[in-house]
């Protein structure tokens, strides 16, 4: 796809950081997060970080962790289901590559079992993110490996992927989360509770993502 723009996830973060803070978020870095337990009209959030450990509380609570769910204490009220099919992510960032992949492209290799998606970042580096059959996954012996035979498949350049940084793998990607109240109760509550907005940001792995779970709190 030509004409495309690529960002680097962790410019991207930045970014979001530095936005939340001049609408007035409190940022708070290298801080668990765990959702405690809810409360007529407030959920409970602890926080956890090397100055100790204090709870907060809000009308409404965001938790964007990722594919594991990990600042969510049982029981949790949200219920999520793995599809059997599911693929496994995967990711890394190369130095260098061939100059056929250029910049303000999105070139996207897909194969029949998986495919990867590559982009110049604005700092040069080639970042890869991919999704791929387990059962082919475990075939290859890797995701590097699995890689470079989407890409033969689809008929692209080889890239160095043994240059690069340690790919990444994240946990199965399809699934479905289903809320144990009425979806549309939640939704209510959400729309009357935006003045008091605790937010969550998290993720499992590194996958594309160079963020730690439950390691950024905003709190309005």
């Amino acid at each position: 796809m030509s004409e495309g723009r690529s960002l680097s996830r962790s410019r991207l973060d930045q970014a979001l950081v530095e936005e939340a803070q001049a609408t007035g978020a409190q940022l708070l870095p290298q801080t668990e997060a765990l959702v405690a337990a809810a409360s007529p009209g407030a959920r409970s959030v602890q926080l956890r970080s090397a100055q100790g450990q204090r709870s907060v509380t809000a009308r409404v609570v965001l938790v964007a962790t990722g594919l594991a769910d990990r600042c969510l204490q049982p029981p949790a009220p949200i219920r999520s289901r793995v599809s059997p099919s599911s693929r496994i992510g995967a990711g890394c960032v190369l130095e260098a590559a061939p100059s056929s992949y250029t910049s303000g492209t999105i070139h996207m290799a897909v194969g029949r079992h998986g495919y990867v998606g590559v982009v110049r970042t604005e700092s040069g580096q080639v970042n890869l993110a991919a999704a791929f059959e387990r059962t082919h996954l475990k075939t290859c012996g890797g995701p590097a490996a699995a890689a470079r035979q989407v890409l033969e498949e689809a008929g692209f350049e080889p890239l160095p992927l043994g240059s690069g940084g340690p790919w990444r793998v994240t946990a199965a990607l399809t699934r479905s989360s289903t809320p144990w109240r009425p979806i549309a109760s939640w939704f209510s509550a959400t729309r009357r509770a935006m003045s008091n907005l605790s937010l969550v940001k998290a993720s499992a792995g590194r996958s594309a993502a160079p963020w730690r779970w439950c390691r950024w709190c905003f709190r309005v």
